[in-house]
């Protein structure tokens, strides 16, 4: 466990692994009276838990999403350019037409730690089925406009982190900052997965989405922005 991490890109991840391997070797030392293994390994359980304690205070703190407009745009494709395949992997209806119309007529919001971009989200208007190059989004919109409540929603195409940061739980940022700046009667955000992405399923359950229906090759999500 403590080897395995080593290859974790993660800060929470290779944390938890290395206090679950670090525990193991006190439970061992333990078992065969070794002093000098439990010390070794106690005082770096300790370690452990400070920094997750620490990461989970002050790295979570230090973030923000900033909202921006056009003139940050330049900024934004510089990141998006540099971490764009991973970006399409978890995202894969991600297009810049995309970041064209939430410019133009939703919200583009940097998410910043320490002055420095570690991630980005932006929102749309639910858009028009007919507007839509891809049948299946065509019908998931649709479904949207017949069955739910487009006009009290807004569609969150992406919100992504850069892995490092991934496990800490900033969603909850973003969708404060979308309460406070939505009009009062947007309460919903709607986001989509493709079929067989379990880990963006499990992130957007972990994050208060519910699932709403699947389709042939996506799934809607819905969560309620309401306290």
């Amino acid at each position: 466990m403590i080897a395995v991490s080593l290859l974790m890109v993660s800060f929470v991840k290779l944390r938890v692994l290395n206090l679950i391997g670090s525990v193991s070797f006190v439970i061992y030392s333990l078992a065969i009276g070794s002093l000098p293994v439990l010390l070794t390994n106690g005082f770096i359980t300790l370690i452990n838990v400070y920094h997750l304690l620490r990461i989970f205070r002050s790295d979570v703190s230090g973030f923000d999403y900033v909202p921006v407009d056009e003139r940050k745009r330049g900024q934004l494709e510089d990141f998006v350019q540099r971490y764009l395949e991973d970006i399409v992997k978890h995202y894969p209806d991600f297009s810049m037409q995309q970041l064209d119309d939430a410019f133009d007529k939703g919200g583009v919001y940097l998410a910043v730690k320490d002055l420095r971009v570690q991630g980005f989200a932006f929102w749309l208007p639910v858009p028009d089925p007919s507007n839509c190059s891809d049948p299946e989004l065509s019908k998931v919109f649709d479904y949207v406009h017949r069955e739910l409540f487009p006009d009290r929603s807004v569609y969150v195409p992406v919100d992504y982190v850069t892995r490092k940061y991934r496990d800490l739980g900033l969603h909850k940022r973003l969708h404060d900052r979308l309460t406070k700046e939505l009009e009062m009667g947007v309460q919903f955000v709607l986001a989509i997965n493709h079929e067989g992405h379990r880990k963006h399923d499990s992130f957007l359950k972990g994050s208060g989405h519910k699932l709403e229906k699947s389709f042939d090759k996506r799934k809607l999500y819905v969560k309620s922005l309401a306290p």
